[in-house]
């Protein structure tokens, strides 16, 4: 299997959605509501939402693909020296689980990371979401807090914030 990683291009910003849709409910529906799930999808994937962030320097999105096929994406950012760098999502269709294609998107992640100069990769991982703290933990990540974030409507995203230093935590200079 040959995984490859492609930066996304504003064609491509609904595409980010509509993969969005066919993984959370096989990943959030015993954890969260429906209806958390449906206010979550529309704020998070909207073509503005992703537009905005790319823009302003906070994220950066790629596609992870299989022999040429995309089967997931991640983003994340800011990329910022002597900083940490968080992972804001990686998600992969479900039929491709269990195939490297995650430990390929965090091996990527940290690389872009470390060439800047990030000093650690941070991310929010749902705390019933076992399955990816199982597969952060694997990959020298640990729990570094928990944050109970109000995100509007009622909902709230109640989580752990998992942390890995890079380059053993080293500071680079300015």
């Amino acid at each position: 299997m040959k995984f490859s990683f492609e930066e996304l291009e504003s064609p491509d910003f609904p595409r980010v959605e509509e993969m969005a849709r066919v993984i959370w409910p096989g990943t959030y529906s015993s954890i969260i509501s429906l209806e958390q799930m449906e206010f979550m999808l529309g704020e998070m994937y909207s073509e503005e939402k992703i537009k905005d962030e790319i823009q302003s320097g906070d994220a950066r999105y790629f596609w992870i693909l299989s022999d040429r096929v995309r089967i997931g994406f991640t983003a994340f950012g800011p990329l910022i020296k002597n900083r940490g760098c968080e992972i804001h999502k990686l998600y992969i269709l479900p039929q491709h689980h269990r195939i490297g294609a995650g430990q390929f998107g965090i091996s990527q992640i940290q690389t872009i990371a470390e060439n800047v100069g990030s000093n650690h990769l941070e991310l929010r991982v749902n705390r019933n979401n076992t399955r990816a703290i199982s597969f952060y933990e694997a990959r020298g990540f640990e729990i570094h807090a928990t944050d109970c974030k109000d995100i509007g409507k009622g909902f709230v995203m109640d989580d752990f914030i998992l942390r890995k230093q890079l380059d053993d935590g080293k500071v680079f200079p300015s």
